[in-house]
C-alpha cells in the first residue's frame, strides 16, 4: 500500500494526440469537435474580460459534450473532448476573435451539429469526471 501512495510527480503518461487533435508550438494543444445541440456547455469571457478569450466554464451532464467525454473513456473512441478551462477558438471555422457573444450567436445561427475549435494547454490537469460545478461571473449555456 505504501508504493502505491508516494509521490508520483514527473511520472506522466506519454501517448499518441487523438487523431482530431494536433500540437500548436509546445505548449498548446488544438482540436475539433462536431457535437449536437444541445452541447451542454458553459462558455464565459476570459479573466481579461469581453475580446480577450471564450473559454468553457462548466460541462453539464445533459449535453452531447458530456456525452463525448463518456465515449472516449468507456467507448475507446480515438478523439479530444471538452473540458473545464478549455479555450473555444473559433465555431463552424469562424474564428470568434475572443469574443463569447459571437461565440453564441454562431452557436445559435447554426443547424442541430456544430464544429467547435477548441484548445488547451499541453501540460496540466485532465478532468475525467462528470460533476457540475458552480460557475464563477455571468456564464451562456450552449
Amino acid at each position: 500500500m505504501q508504493r502505491f501512495l508516494r509521490p508520483r510527480m514527473g511520472k506522466g503518461t506519454i501517448r499518441e494526440l487523438p487523431s482530431n487533435a494536433e500540437m500548436i508550438g509546445s505548449l498548446k494543444i488544438a482540436y475539433e469537435v462536431v457535437l449536437k445541440k444541445p452541447m451542454g456547455i458553459v462558455l464565459e469571457d476570459g479573466p481579461q474580460g469581453p475580446g480577450f478569450g471564450v473559454g468553457v466554464a462548466d460541462v453539464l451532464e445533459t449535453g452531447s459534450a458530456h456525452q463525448l467525454l463518456q465515449d472516449v473513456l468507456f467507448e475507446g473512441k480515438d478523439s479530444m473532448w471538452i473540458q473545464e478551462g478549455d479555450e473555444l477558438e473559433a465555431v463552424n471555422g469562424e474564428p470568434l476573435d475572443g469574443f463569447k457573444e459571437k461565440a453564441t450567436e454562431l452557436v445559435m445561427n447554426s443547424g442541430d451539429e456544430v464544429r467547435l475549435t477548441l484548445s488547451r494547454p499541453r501540460k496540466g490537469y485532465i478532468k475525467a469526471g462528470g460533476t457540475r460545478r458552480k460557475t464563477t461571473g455571468l456564464g451562456f449555456i450552449v
